[in-house]
């Protein structure tokens, strides 16, 4: 009897429509910029270039040589060589980086060099600055600029990612420059006079994106109307608001309504991207972007800096029409109310039961009446909640609706309930009540009796 008022109790605590998480990914890009005392230069060119520091990063010069060729005068504006250089840089990325996102600041520069007032330069031009990745059996070089180009200002430089292999978190980056520019022919020498090559490298960040983040999310669908509004939320923890940007993809149909700070304030402000790129769009709000398999959001580094760590919720908000079939609603009808007769059954058996119940068995019919007293109020309220609430219409939708499933599911175990309650009372009833004995006929004689 404990178990069927048990059982009771807790559908009445059943608790709001829960629906089914639209969340696809919470995950964190960690942003890591690289101080200019990170880089080790090398020159195997010996002299012919140098590096020079600059603001968070070096610049790449080739260097003239100051000398005549054998036989030769030096012409005024002197000779070139062809210098090269590398600088490299170690770095271990965090646990769970898939790929590592390289951005900086990078140019070209080329300077004209005059032999008595005239230009000379070389045929052959060829300037390679390439960017080489290394980090266990991956081996990857790609030029950022191509070699033939001639001067570049001071822009933005973003390659494609670099795929990080399972199992090893450490990997070395390696700027590369060569001037592999010829004057007569790639087999001869950079001979007298032609363009002096340099480049820049500054404001280098590493990028190391889809780090997995620990979140809870909670979802809730409630009917407004004729309408039904999906509300997701997302929390996470931000450790260090300076460490990267927090990403948020969920599915489609849901779309982003705010940002609630760590101290409470309630964040709006959206952007959207207008040029491609890591920063392509105003990294002071939270950008916004419908993708083919849903919608993200990216809340930029800047956003969590300014109200510092802490929990931060993001909320989503999905609308969705409900379309009811009305000729449904007599069905609706018998399958709410079956499971009165049930009750009237089960009610008639306990009171039949508790009529003839003696000693221990009254213990069992009074749990019983109570039993059948708590189901009987769940079941009414369920039904209030429906009539008074006017929600029957809803529950003729189709497909059905989560919340509609529920309440056949409620009335569903009511009606089991019932039927449980109505076999435990009459088969005490059947204990309780002494079976008739069949009747035995006198004996007509005396013989009879021996």
């Amino acid at each position: 009897m404990k178990a069927l008022v048990l059982v009771a109790l807790v559908l009445l605590a059943v608790p709001g429509v829960q629906a089914a998480s639209g969340v696809q990914a919470v995950v964190f890009d960690r942003i890591e910029s690289v101080a200019a005392d990170e880089f080790v230069f090398s020159i195997p060119c010996q002299d012919m270039a140098a590096f020079v520091p600059v603001a968070n990063g070096f610049r790449f010069e080739e260097r003239q040589a100051g000398t005549a060729p054998v036989g030769g005068t030096p012409y005024p504006g002197g000779y070139l060589s062809l210098g090269c250089g590398e600088a490299k840089l170690s770095k271990q990325a965090p646990a769970g980086a898939r790929s590592v996102h390289v951005q900086f600041l990078g140019d070209r520069g080329v300077d004209e060099f005059n032999v008595d007032g005239t230009t000379v330069t070389r045929p052959g031009r060829q300037f390679d600055q390439e960017l080489h990745f290394q980090s266990g059996a991956i081996n990857r070089r790609i030029a950022y600029y191509d070699a033939q180009a001639n001067a570049l200002p001071l822009e933005a430089v973003a390659p494609d990612p670099f795929l990080a292999p399972a199992g090893v978190d450490q990997f070395v980056l390696t700027w590369s420059f060569r001037d592999s520019s010829y004057f007569v022919g790639q087999t001869f020498p950079d001979v007298v006079s032609g363009q002096a090559f340099s480049a820049t490298v500054q404001d280098v960040l590493l990028r190391y994106p889809d780090l997995p983040l620990e979140h809870t999310t909670r979802d809730r669908t409630q009917r407004q109307g004729g309408l039904l509004v999906e509300t997701t939320t997302v929390r996470v923890a931000i450790a260090d608001a300076s460490a990267g940007d927090l990403r948020i993809q969920v599915a489609q149909g849901l779309s982003f309504d705010s940002l609630r700070a760590p101290d409470g304030a309630r964040i709006t402000t959206q952007t959207t991207r207008i040029a491609s790129g890591p920063d392509g769009f105003n990294r002071t709000a939270i950008l916004v972007e419908s993708l083919d398999q849903g919608t993200e959001i990216m809340v930029p580094r800047e956003v969590l800096m300014q109200f510092g760590a802490g929990e931060y919720s993001v909320t989503f908000t999905g609308v969705d029409a409900i379309e009811t079939n009305l000729w449904a609603l007599p069905l609706v009808l018998l399958i709410l109310l079956a499971p009165l007769p049930c009750a009237l059954l089960a009610y008639h058996h306990v009171r039949k039961f508790e009529g003839e119940a003696f000693g221990g068995f009254r213990r069992s019919a009074r749990n019983l009446r109570i039993a059948l007293v708590v189901l009987f109020l769940y079941y009414v309220a369920v039904l209030c909640g429906h009539f008074v609430g006017s929600r029957l219409e809803f529950l003729t939708a189709w497909p059905l609706p989560l919340e509609a499933v529920l309440v056949y599911l409620e009335v569903a175990i009511a009606t089991g309930a019932f039927l449980a309650l109505f076999a435990v009372a009459q088969e005490l009833y059947r204990i309780t009540v002494p079976r008739e004995l069949p009747a035995v006929s006198a004996p007509t004689n005396l013989e009879d009796l021996e």
